[in-house]
């Protein structure tokens, strides 16, 4: 974390601006240093005094945007000073500013700051949707590159809405402005922004005698003598809290209507000056302040409930509370202390019994009249505080408040304050969920297990759901699993709740082996006119899977993008559904050849699952960024992103290990993927992936240099495959086939497995297929530049090899093979350099060395053009422009022509201007 520390004894001239030290606002609770007591100006109006460098800094870092910690001793004016920057800012137009005030209360409330801006959270909702939705709302209310945050007492802000804060300052979506006293700390989401840098901390120092006297003048308003002024400058010691309270102390003890000059009041060196404005209060004005003390920020009609209402107005008039607008505008007040160190002086002189007392009649208070969205989560927590039994059903709906809002440790401490909480059916829905959502698998079996009997259908339904969740998909227990859905099904009537379990025994069908089983029964339901959206959504997951491996890839495609559109509305009863739509979409994906897009939709995902804590899904998702990467021909990071071994379990468990082995050798650590091999055991509950296992180990062989060795793992993958119907797992297996050993026979099966496949993937190869049988190099090489087009690179790298062992077959072509050849060795260089390799210099007989004719090469007309234009000297946003494309799709056409015409980059395009403009972004080769 950087520091400025900014000398505040450095003379600068005082300001003359003037603001209210209370305003409403519209931007939810916020506040000032506090009102001077009776007798000070009608206006209310203070002074700000000095700090003009640091205003400077800090509205000079807002602009970028950036982040700025205000850092000082308690009372040195952290606050006004982010008021200030705040109002100087607002005046400007087109800018937004949103002012939030942390208190202890809100410190236990998840997203408390931001509240106003939430919708009410699903029942039981992920980690990572309620702060995924918390961020976008805030995100949306702000205005790009012209907004500010400003968050007074940042210490006390609670961990989801740090995290929060932490992806505004990371994405720069605003600047943001913390107050904080010396030596707090910050919760951890603030910490990691500091330890990387993005924080700037502006250290504040007490102002100088002369701008202490400046401010003790403005706060006097004429009312004490230059004498009086200079004493209270010095006594004051520089801190403006200290000046406002000793100015008030001393009006109230000479009396406002008294002339100048009357002595200042006797003051014993050390006092605390806080306790000056407290003064001699009733107990009613205590009782109130301690109201308000343990309860900040507190809605007016409640506090009117309990105190009298003169009360609240001579403490409102002294400055010891303020009233202020909520976010609802005018139609809402809430009270808090006029300055933090009120409060913590308040309740220093509360006793333990008064405490408690108090406690409870807000508790009261709250659960008669409040109207909040989190009122639930702040009345269970005074009775907690209280010592006070709690209802069953209120720490109920605490808990899920409070996993609603991303809090799931709070959600699990709330359910376990009672054993009859924890151990009902509602209850038990809930932490099996938070124990699934932290990969605690076997402990979400053991809550269902010991769970009472479900009062109504659809705790019932969902209380079977985690459990069969946890047996099968988590534990492999297929068996385990059935007996759930055996023992349940028959205690739920007809109908879509029910129709939830017969859902789940499609994914058991699907995962243990019986692949036909599940797709026909998904054909069933989804043919049902019954069949509603609910059920359609949690049905999704089995259901794309099965259609993508048995060939279906464009309907699984089609349902996968429509769970990932709808995940949202269901993310609270499905288990990290948001992150599992992404990985089934881009499983379908991969199978039906459309690469593009899957990156950018599993970082999209991964970013929201990382703002919640869900590790289980960002592993999901990393394990399928690793398969993205494999086919994008990056084997290292494919490996990478594949090691995820404890993080995913069952059926994902063999993907992530099955792709990492895959990508290990092909990336060339053929020994690393065969002490692999091993692990990569038959497991029963898990049969479908038998297939699959094979033509992972004919992929070791065949790194190992073992063509026949691979040739036959690969026909065993192929046979198995299609006996099961997965005709997706078939048609990989049988190219893989025909790559190690080709033959007409093996292009005879790939063409037939092709068939059974739709997707321009199974297209490819399958005229890959018909180009072997019928000698023709060309065919093999458009299918191979086709499969370069949908972002299939890996299935394009073999290609290229199978292309040069047909150019070597072809009678007098020894010309043409050579450089086939080394046109497919000079690809897989570039795939290795992708990865991270060194690569050796390209041999001087290269296909861009020797003459290769580019002008046989066949580009689609739009390569055509954009050659053309590029020829002509024209720079990458100028064509973008021209064709009305993006310049990203230009860089991406550039990339594919680099590699069908056999050159290195832009020059070599235009020989004769080996300084042609590239301006906004060549696109490199790959």
């Amino acid at each position: 974390m950087r520091s400025l520390s900014m000398n505040a004894r450095s003379g600068s001239d005082p300001l003359r601006l003037r603001e209210t030290f209370e305003r409403p606002s519209e931007e939810g609770p916020v506040r000032g240093p506090g009102r001077p007591g009776r007798g000070s100006r009608a206006s209310g109006e203070v002074a700000f005094v000095g700090r003009a460098a640091e205003r400077a800094v800090v509205v000079t870092r807002a602009e970028r945007p950036s982040a700025t910690l205000l850092r000082g001793a308690a009372g040195v004016g952290k606050t006004r000073l982010a008021a200030e920057v705040a109002a100087q800012l607002s005046r400007r137009q087109g800018w937004r500013v949103i002012r939030r005030q942390a208190t202890r209360t809100l410190q236990h409330i998840p997203l408390g700051v931001f509240s106003d801006l939430l919708d009410d959270a699903s029942p039981g909702a992920s980690g990572a949707l309620a702060l995924g939705a918390a961020y976008r709302a805030l995100a949306g209310a702000l205005v790009p590159g012209r907004s500010l945050l400003v968050i007074d007492d940042a210490a006390l802000l609670d961990e989801t809405s740090a995290l929060v804060v932490q992806r505004l300052v990371e994405n720069d979506a605003a600047a943001v402005v913390l107050t904080a006293r010396s030596g707090e700390v910050l919760a951890d989401g603030l910490t990691s922004l500091a330890r990387a840098g993005r924080i700037m901390t502006v250290d504040l120092a007490v102002l100088s005698a002369t701008e202490a006297r400046a401010l003790a003048a403005s706060a006097a308003g004429g009312r004490l003598a230059a004498a009086q002024l200079d004493d209270v400058a010095a006594r004051a010691g520089g801190v403006p809290l200290h000046v406002l309270a000793l100015v008030a102390h001393t009006i109230a003890r000479a009396g406002s209507t008294g002339p100048p000059g009357v002595e200042l009041p006797a003051v014993a060196a050390g006092t605390d000056y806080v306790s000056l404005l407290l003064g001699d209060r009733s107990d009613a004005e205590l009782e109130a302040l301690g109201y308000v003390a343990l309860g900040e920020p507190l809605e007016l009609h409640l506090l009117e409930r309990l105190t009298a209402a003169d009360t609240l107005e001579r403490l409102e008039a002294g400055g010891l509370v303020a009233v202020i607008a909520t976010a609802d505008g005018d139609r809402r007040r809430a009270v808090r202390m006029g300055h933090p160190l009120y409060g913590e002086a308040v309740l220093a002189g509360l006793g333990e019994l008064r405490r408690r007392r108090l406690r409870r009649d807000l508790a009261a208070a709250l659960d008669a009249f409040g109207s909040r969205r989190d009122d639930v989560l702040r009345a269970v927590r005074w009775r907690l505080e209280a010592r006070d039994p709690v209802p069953a059903e209120r720490l109920l709906a605490a808990a899920s408040a409070a996993i609603g809002r991303g809090d799931l440790r709070l959600g699990e401490q709330l359910l376990r304050v009672r054993d009859d909480v924890v151990g009902s059916a509602a209850g038990a829905c809930l932490l099996a969920g938070i124990c699934l959502e932290q990969a605690r698998p076997l402990e979400a079996a053991m809550v269902c297990v010991a769970a009472d009997p479900a009062p109504d259908d659809a705790t019932r339904a969902r209380l079977a759901m985690h459990w069969a969740i946890a047996c099968f998909g988590y534990l492999g227990e297929v068996t385990a699993a059935r007996a759930v859905l055996d023992r349940f099904r028959p205690q739920l009537p007809p109908g879509p709740v029910r129709a939830e379990l017969d859902a789940f025994d499609i994914t058991i069908a699907f995962y243990s082996g019986d692949v036909p089983r599940a797709v026909r029964s998904t054909d069933a339901i989804l043919a049902d006119p019954t069949t509603t959206q609910r059920v359609r959504v949690w049905l999704a997951i089995p259901m794309v899977l099965a259609y993508a491996t048995t060939g279906r890839t464009e309907q699984a495609r089609k349902i996968g993008a429509e769970s990932m559109s709808r995940a949202g509305e269901y993310a609270g009863e499905i288990v990290a559904l948001e992150a599992q739509a992404c990985c089934i979409w881009v499983y379908a994906s991969l199978f039906h050849g459309e690469v593009h897009g899957c990156r950018a939709a599993i970082t999209k995902a991964m970013a929201a699952s990382s703002e919640g804590g869900d590790q289980g899904s960002v592993g999901l998702l990393r394990m399928v960024l690793g398969a993205v990467a494999l086919q994008e021909g990056r084997f290292a990071e494919g490996a990478e992103h594949s090691d995820l071994d404890g993080l995913v379990f069952g059926g994902w468990h063999l993907f992530a290990l099955a792709w990492r082995i895959q990508a290990l050798a092909l990336d060339g650590r053929a020994a690393e993927a065969a002490a692999l091999l091993p692990s990569l055991s038959e497991q029963p509950n898990f049969g479908f992936h038998g297939p699959y296992n094979e033509l992972v180990r004919g992929e070791v062989a065949a790194a190992m240099g073992d063509r026949g060795a691979a040739r036959a793992a690969f026909e065993r993958a192929a046979d198995a495959a299609t006996a099961n119907d997965e005709h997706a797992f078939a048609l990989l297996a049988r190219f893989r086939a025909l790559g190690v050993m080709p033959s007409d026979a093996a292009a005879d099966a790939l063409a037939a497995a092709a068939g059974a496949v739709d997707g321009p993937l199974a297209a490819a190869l399958g005229r890959a297929a018909a180009g072997w049988r019928a000698q023709d190099l060309d065919a093999i090489a458009a299918a191979e530049w086709s499969l370069d087009e949908i972002g299939s690179h890996l299935y394009a790298l073999h290609l290229a090899d199978l292309a040069a062992a047909l150019a070597e077959t072809i009678e007098g072509g020894s010309t043409q093979a050579r450089r086939v050849r080394e046109r497919a060795e000079r690809r897989w260089a570039e795939a290795r350099r992708a990865s991270g390799h060194p690569v050796a210099a390209e041999p001087a007989g290269s296909m861009a060395a020797d003459g290769y004719d580019r002008a046989a090469v066949a580009l689609t007309p739009r390569e055509q053009s954009i050659v053309e234009l590029v020829r002509a000297g024209h720079r990458d946003r100028d064509i973008a422009a021209m064709l009305g494309i993006s310049p990203r799709t230009v860089h991406a056409h550039l990339r594919a022509c680099y590699r069908k015409l056999g050159v290195t980059g832009r020059a070599e395009l235009h020989p004769g201007s080996s300084a042609a403009p590239g301006g906004d972004g060549e696109a490199p080769a790959t």
